[in-house]
């Protein structure tokens, strides 16, 4: 197994997504890595756009605040694509949420199913840690993918790596 870094962005102006096109349809499975904050005073969640939607999806995760523990469904293959929450302005000064987001098979012509971990730091009891799995109700291949902020934009020196896995 061969982990090949096809590309990373740093940012060097605020902006409310990392966007990869044209994805090389040479490996097996993809990897994104990101550390990101928001411009924003709370903190945002992160949603993943492939293809150029964000529909077809199915997703089940976890996610502990500090101080409650829930899970969350969403069975109904709508708009939600959840993938990591990201830290603002009224958490810890410069800390970042480092989250991973692994799609197996992005070449194939069966669903897509992936999984993401993730925490958004903060030296309080309102951190968060988050996994989850889900599942893309599309056979067509992967060829884009965008990080997307819900609200906000991520601040400069945020940065982003895209893996093809072979």
């Amino acid at each position: 197994m061969a982990m090949t870094l096809l590309n990373t962005v740093t940012l060097s102006a605020e902006t409310f997504q990392f966007e990869w096109t044209n994805i090389p349809q040479t490996g097996k499975d993809l990897l994104v890595v990101v550390s990101a904050r928001l411009n924003t005073t709370g903190p945002t969640e992160a949603e993943i756009k492939l293809n150029g939607v964000q529909s077809n999806l199915s997703w089940r995760g976890l996610r502990g605040t500090g101080t409650v523990v829930g899970s969350s469904t969403n069975t109904n293959y709508s708009n939600m694509s959840y993938v990591a929450v990201i830290p603002g302005t009224g958490a810890t000064t410069n800390t970042f949420s480092n989250f991973q987001v692994y799609v197996p098979n992005y070449t194939s012509s069966t669903v897509k199913t992936s999984s993401f971990e993730g925490v958004a730091e903060n030296n309080a009891s309102a951190s968060q840690l988050g996994i989850a799995a889900w599942n893309w109700n599309d056979t067509s291949a992967i060829t884009s993918l965008a990080i997307v902020c819900s609200t906000g934009n991520m601040v400069v020196n945020s940065t982003a790596s895209l893996y093809i896995i072979s």
